[in-house]
């Protein structure tokens, strides 16, 4: 050998030895087998299932995904972790997944109180006690007694949601949460909030987008399912469409997460008939499970209240489609009632 094939070979070897003794890179061919082709019949590319509740969504972005990040964005009270709560986490604990709940805002109180009023109204179909009630107190005997059995159906049927309160704003003890649970068999994990460590610092925008790949380098590593819910910023509060822009400077760790949805009201001048009509409609289901391209329109009712659901980015199927819930959010009711088109203000301007 010469001296550079002699360099060469050492420099394979350690390097070789490198490669295989780290724990952050795997080296597999990209052939596959019959092995595979038996994955993939099964399905087993599919996230986590929420389509209990959300067929269509869930349909679009073909559960939530594992290995991978999803946002849930909205503006403050537009009932972000009530969605996640009522449509994933308690679907999928029903499911016998394993769901782990980490929050840097509320008390473990306030998802309890969901939990309750979820079994009340849908185990007990009983519907004298609102979400309000419940904080206030003061129940009737007849109250008193279906709460009791509302607690011996949760410890019955929800023993897989873990809740861990954050109370620092710490991204590496995310990670370290999401790296122990999963150990033990959890496979849903919910971020509640999603913000930088320092929402102060004039660097909170790159902060957010290393907090996004520790988080998804975490998730893709012990390949479990992250949900992030986001707040968007309120100057935004009056844009129509909803899309990545709503990130403002954040807008950087689009390419971070797998699956990107907003969720707000209805506005009075999008129901049917007023001057920005949403156009809602739904389809029917072919035999594959797939959604029809034929549409019926839909005929919203003004006396109730109605969240957009704008799927910004998906990988698994066509993006910028909106799904249309009625809500109520006195009971955490939600209700997928089809689909329906906001107009992008901004693009038809600059056409």
């Amino acid at each position: 050998m010469s001296n550079t094939e002699v360099y060469d070979f050492f420099d394979y070897q350690l390097n070789t030895i490198s490669i295989n003794t780290a724990k952050d890179m795997k080296v597999e061919d990209v052939w596959f087998d019959d092995a595979f082709v038996d994955e993939l019949n099964k399905g087993e590319a599919i996230g986590l299932n929420y389509g209990k509740n959300c067929p269509r969504l869930n349909y679009l972005t073909l559960g939530v995904p594992l290995g991978d990040l999803t946002m849930l964005g909205g503006f403050s009270g537009t009932g972000k972790t009530s969605f996640v709560f009522e449509n994933m986490i308690l679907v999928m604990a029903e499911a016998g997944i394993k769901c782990c709940i980490i929050s840097n805002e509320m008390q473990v109180r306030a998802y309890k109180q969901l939990l309750a009023v979820h079994i009340l109204t849908k185990d007990l179909d009983y519907w004298k006690i609102t979400r309000k009630h419940l904080k206030t107190g003061n129940f009737t005997d007849e109250q008193n007694e279906m709460l009791r059995k509302a607690a011996k159906i949760s410890q019955e049927k929800y023993k897989n949601i873990k809740f861990v309160k954050m109370f620092d704003n710490d991204t590496s003890r995310v990670v370290k949460t999401i790296r122990k649970y999963s150990k033990l068999g959890f496979q849903m994990f919910l971020w509640d909030t999603m913000k930088s460590d320092d929402d102060v610092s004039m660097e909170m925008y790159r902060q957010l987008l290393v907090a996004s790949r520790k988080v998804f380098q975490a998730a893709s590593r012990e390949n479990v399912a992250v949900v992030c819910t986001y707040q968007l910023a309120l100057y935004l509060l009056n844009q129509r469409y909803l899309d990545a822009n709503c990130l403002s400077n954040g807008k950087q760790i689009k390419e971070v997460f797998s699956e990107m949805i907003y969720i707000r009201p209805l506005w009075e001048d999008e129901y049917t008939g007023e001057r920005y009509d949403c156009k809602a409609y739904t389809r029917g289901k072919n035999a594959d499970g797939s959604w029809e391209k034929f549409t019926t329109p839909i005929t919203l009712d003004k006396t109730k209240k109605y969240i957009v659901a704008f799927l910004d980015k998906t990988r698994n199927d066509e993006d910028k489609q909106q799904v249309l819930y009625e809500t109520n959010l006195t009971w955490n009711n939600w209700r997928e009632v089809g689909f329906c088109t906001i107009r992008n203000e901004h693009v038809q301007t600059t056409r």
